[in-house]
């Protein structure tokens, strides 16, 4: 099997949308910087597709806060023989990385679109996400729940 491309970067001109985080649909907010598909949003298995790498796919997009540093979303390394991710027509990787896009700082957000490559349908994915020196790492269930 292909192991993912190790790093993708998705330029200000791959944004799809520009307006709010989508807190009030149930995006969770990262970092104040980052918001990803709460549980409600990809709780429901992933689609089957032609590729041999990456038979699975989940559509879950991702928004960066405008006038933020540049970010970083990545499958830790235990993870890559069965996860990647990719967003803005970027390749399946294990790592992209989001230019700082200009923004009025804490009004518009930058929305991608893209999601989780899986090998199987269903998995409790870990994902590191970094905005400059901060870092959080989270779980997303995609096609079943995470424990706790």
């Amino acid at each position: 099997m292909a192991s993912p491309a190790v790093d993708s970067t998705v330029g200000c001109e791959q944004v799809v949308l520009r307006g709010g985080p989508g807190a009030e649909d149930g995006f969770r907010i990262l970092l104040d910087a980052v918001a990803v598909p709460g549980r409600r949003h990809i709780a429901a298995g992933a689609a089957r597709t032609h590729d041999r790498s990456w038979p699975y796919f989940r559509n879950a997009g991702v928004a960066v806060r405008g006038g933020s540093q540049s970010v970083v979303v990545e499958v830790p390394e235990g993870w890559r023989d069965r996860v990647a991710v990719s967003w803005g027509g970027s390749p399946p990787s294990s790592s992209v990385h989001f230019a700082a896009c200009a923004g009025r700082p804490g009004r518009a957000w930058n929305s991608y679109s893209g999601g989780i490559h899986l090998r199987f349908a269903a998995d409790c994915v870990p994902l590191y996400v970094r905005v400059g020196g901060r870092s959080t790492t989270i779980r997303v269930g995609v096609g079943r729940p995470c424990g706790g």
